[in-house]
């Protein structure tokens, strides 16, 4: 029930994000980048910050993939999630057809990785060009990964 409760107090404001960043990409004409939309997809984990300047919440979320907790989170109801299920089909809808298939394999592991990242943003206190480099950096990384045929 805690997991959940975290979840649910976090979802909105995730939600929120990701639709404004859904919408300027279609207002960019951009709504089939891939990049693009993983920024859409995780930009706003990377944005959340606890008071410290920490990851806390995208950590939290890593840490229910290494228990294999994380299908606590994919559970919820679609109407809940509906801007977050609507990047994940565009997501799969521009990768290519010998990947599309291993979509949701993939994405467990790239999560991880931006988990990875996150962590190592807050270990090394890097600044702000730092851990924007850094991000843009696991984008490119997981839209490769997610686009190998």
């Amino acid at each position: 029930a805690l997991i959940e409760a975290i979840i649910h107090h976090r979802l909105p404001d995730i939600e929120r994000r990701r639709s404004a960043l859904l919408g300027t990409l279609v207002d960019d004409g951009r709504s089939a980048e891939l990049t693009g939309l993983l920024d859409a997809l995780y930009r706003p984990l990377f944005e959340q910050k606890n008071p410290a300047g920490a990851h806390t919440y995208a950590r939290f979320l890593w840490a229910l993939i290494q228990v294999n907790r994380m299908s606590v989170r994919t559970s919820i109801p679609g109407e809940e999630y509906a801007v977050s299920r609507e990047i994940v089909t565009r997501i799969i809808d521009v990768l290519p057809e010998a990947a599309k298939e291993r979509y949701h394999y993939r994405i467990e592991f790239m999560t991880a990785l931006m988990g990875a990242v996150l962590q190592r943003i807050d270990l090394k206190k890097m600044n702000a060009d730092e851990e924007e480099s850094n991000f843009r950096d696991a984008l490119i990384m997981i839209a490769s990964a997610l686009s190998a045929e």
